[in-house]
Order: structure tokens, then C-alpha cells, then sequence
């Protein structure tokens, strides 16, 4: 940790595993005394010395964003989780105008990666089926392509326009959000296709989750609206987001989590439609620690664990202005304490 100098207040955290001076972890809600030692630097020698014993503190659990993995040459693609908790993301490419990634890569809770299958063109939003096959989009091929457990590659589908997000309807069918021509199309598990809802909210529609009542919300990557579609394809603006460039989404706990591309944030939506934020400080850059405070770099996907725990989300690794580069990337986890 760092304490800033100079008289100025500083938020400091603790890590869980931390212990206090009889060797004991420190716990939540325990009151704590604390002392801060200084060491010499270059600008002083007047370190080396114990400050003064502070009040009682209480230590309280806060939400805070880490680090997971080192840079991947990898484009920010679309993420998912299997039953396993590996997250899986494709590589769509270099750039947003330069949609040739072909990979789809495998990450472990721990960080580890490792290529899982290639093929592809352009691999954008994905999701896995009940039977653990992952079923990718091909913005620049448009084609719907089928992934088994063992890595094995097949087309799905054809005749999309530029897909990007993927959601499953239970067992028997899902929806892909057509980027190209502002629809949102559905197809069964044969792979036959056919149109779901066509709006004049859809501006490149991004993004897409299903609710436990079956409808269908989804981000635009084009300007800040979040759109509901019921199960007669009716849509409707259900949310606007502060931003106008919105990555993906996900419903989760009776919420959306939506990610807020253009402001480097991660946003929460209730279901009444409220807007609130859930981690980044607005300011691009790669910074890890409450989340109040950290810092994300034009995130694209989020993928949240099985028990809600931790929210992993693709960042674009890169100091390269030109927010159509997504490549390197790297991947960040929030870890929701509370």
C-alpha cells in the first residue's frame, strides 16, 4: 500500500489475508489501532520512524477491482463462464473497423490461458448452452458458429448481418443481436433463422440477456439506450445509460450489469429501470483498488461467476488513443464483498 505524504488524507485497504500485530487476521467490523512506519527516500532521510497511535478504527469489506491475467494479443470479444467457472473469450480482432480475430481463448479463476479454438472471423458475443457448447458470432463472417466442450469447430448458422450478442431461451432456441441491419433475429437449434424484432431503438444492438420472465433486453452500441423486448418481439426503451457507446450486458440477481464502454465504467440497472454506477472512475486507464477509484480502459464484456461473486470484464490493454484499437487485452475482476 501507499500512504500519500505530506500531511495529505489517504484511503489505504487492507487485504483479507492481512494480520494484525499478535499474528491474528484482521476481521470486519472489529475496532483496530493503527500506526503508519515511514521509511527513508531519495527526497528525505527523515524516515524510519513510527507515527503517533490513531483512534479506534473500525474495518469494514469494500467492493474492489484486481488484476487477473498479463496482456493478450487477443481483441476484446464477447465472454462467458462455463459450469466449470472458466471464462472464455474471443478474439475479435485488432481494431472495431478490423473485425479478423480467430481465436477464442480459455482463462482459469487463477489466470492461466490457453487457446481453446480458432477458425473464426471476426469472434464477437457468445454463450454456452446447457450441454457446455459455446456458440460463437462471427461479425465478419456472418455465420453462427457451434463449439463443442473438446474445442471442435462447426458453422451453425448463416445468412446473419454482422451478429454480435448471443442469449439462450432455456433449451430450445436463442436470440442474436444483428449489428449490420439493426435487428434481432432468433434460431432454433437446427440453426434455422428467422426475424424476432425489428425497432427504430436499435442502433447497432450490441449486447443481449434474458430475464427470468422471458424478456429480452439489450445495449446499443451506438447511443446510450437499453431496449426491452417482450416475447412478441415488441420493443421498447427501457433504460438510457449515461454513455452513448455501450459494450455488453447481463441479467444477474434481478438487475442488468451493463457495461459502459465509452465511459470505462460498469453500470447496474434495476428492473425498474434506475441507473447506477458499480465500478470505474470515468478515467481510462488500467488501475486497480476500490471501485470507487479503480480505472477500466474501453471494456467490451462482462462475465459474472455462478454465485455472483466476481464480475470479470475484457479491458483494452493499450495507451493507443484511438478507441477503435482493442488490442492488447487484458482481464480484470470485480470482487463484490458487500
Amino acid at each position: 500500500m501507499t500512504v500519500n505524504k505530506l500531511g495529505q488524507t489517504s484511503k489505504v485497504g487492507f487485504d483479507e489475508n492481512q494480520k494484525d500485530i499478535e499474528g491474528n487476521l484482521i476481521e470486519e467490523n472489529k475496532r483496530y489501532i493503527l500506526s503508519v512506519w515511514s521509511q527513508p527516500t531519495q527526497e528525505s532521510n527523515t524516515g524510519g520512524k513510527l507515527s503517533e497511535k490513531s483512534t479506534a478504527l473500525t474495518l469494514q469489506k469494500n467492493n474492489i477491482v484486481r488484476t487477473l491475467t498479463t496482456s493478450l494479443n487477443e481483441g476484446s470479444g464477447g465472454m462467458d463462464i462455463n459450469s466449470d467457472g472458466n471464462i472464455y473469450m474471443a478474439d475479435f480482432g485488432k481494431a472495431t473497423n478490423n473485425a479478423n480475430g480467430t481465436n477464442i481463448i480459455k482463462i482459469t479463476v487463477d489466470g492461466q490461458v490457453t487457446n481453446f479454438a480458432s477458425g473464426f472471423s471476426g469472434a464477437s458475443g457468445n454463450d454456452f448452452d446447457y450441454m457446455g457448447n459455446l456458440y460463437q458470432s462471427n461479425i465478419g463472417g456472418n455465420t453462427i458458429s457451434k463449439i463443442t466442450p473438446s474445442g471442435q469447430v462447426s458453422t451453425f448458422a448463416t445468412g446473419l448481418v454482422n451478429p454480435v450478442g448471443i442469449a439462450f431461451d432455456g433449451d430450445s432456441s436463442f436470440y442474436v443481436c444483428n449489428c449490420g441491419n439493426n435487428t434481432i433475429v432468433k434460431l432454433d437449434m437446427d440453426g434455422n433463422v428467422s426475424a424476432f424484432s425489428s425497432s427504430s431503438l436499435f442502433n447497432c444492438p450490441n449486447g443481449n440477456d434474458i430475464d427470468q420472465n422471458g424478456n429480452l433486453y439489450v445495449a446499443n452500441f451506438s447511443n446510450s439506450t437499453i431496449v426491452k423486448i417482450i416475447s412478441d418481439g415488441t420493443a421498447s426503451s427501457f433504460a438510457t445509460m449515461p454513455g452513448n457507446n455501450n459494450g455488453h450486458l447481463l441479467f444477474k440477481n434481478n438487475a442488468l450489469y451493463v457495461v459502459s464502454r465509452g465511459l470505462h465504467q460498469i453500470h447496474k440497472v434495476s428492473m425498474l429501470g434506475n441507473v447506477s454506477l458499480v465500478a470505474g472512475n470515468g478515467q481510462r486507464g488500467i488501475i486497480d483498488g476500490l471501485v470507487a477509484e479503480a480505472s477500466f480502459s474501453l471494456p467490451n464484456d462482462i462475465a459474472i461467476s455462478s454465485d455472483g461473486k466476481y464480475i470479470y470484464v475484457n479491458d483494452v490493454n493499450g495507451a493507443d488513443p484511438n478507441q477503435a484499437v482493442i488490442s492488447p487485452t487484458i482481464i480484470r475482476f470485480i470482487e463484490l464483498l458487500n
